[in-house]
């Protein structure tokens, strides 16, 4: 059931690539009943955005940056990086999630001069 739920909420967040608006939010986290579609939608948003900040200010810290190329990174190939970094690297596995996507970001697109 876990894996339906997940591969319900990645097909709705690909199919807002563009981003969610403060109405899908509203939506998501606030109307949807506990337990939902909607609140996992809701939840996962969260965890990503809680992901994004860590990782960026850990990144920040140790002062890496990195160049993604100037039309973006689709999801396809957001997923082929982190896939191929977790292939590459099974002896973090068990470390924070957002931590080792950062992580794979930055493997894949570390500036030059770094």
């Amino acid at each position: 059931m876990k894996v339906v739920l997940l591969a319900a909420i990645l097909a709705l967040a690909v199919t807002q690539a563009s981003g969610f608006t403060g109405i899908d939010l509203y939506q998501f986290c606030i109307v949807a009943q506990k337990g939902t579609l909607g609140d996992a939608t809701c939840t996962t948003y969260v965890r990503g955005f809680i992901d994004g900040l860590i990782i960026g200010t850990f990144v920040t810290s140790k002062d890496w940056k990195i160049s993604p190329p100037d039309a973006g990174i689709p999801v396809a190939h957001g997923r082929l990086i982190l896939e191929n970094y977790l292939r590459d690297h099974p002896e973090v596995l068990n470390e924070d999630g957002g931590y080792l996507f950062g992580f794979a970001m930055i493997d894949a697109f570390r500036c030059p001069s770094n």
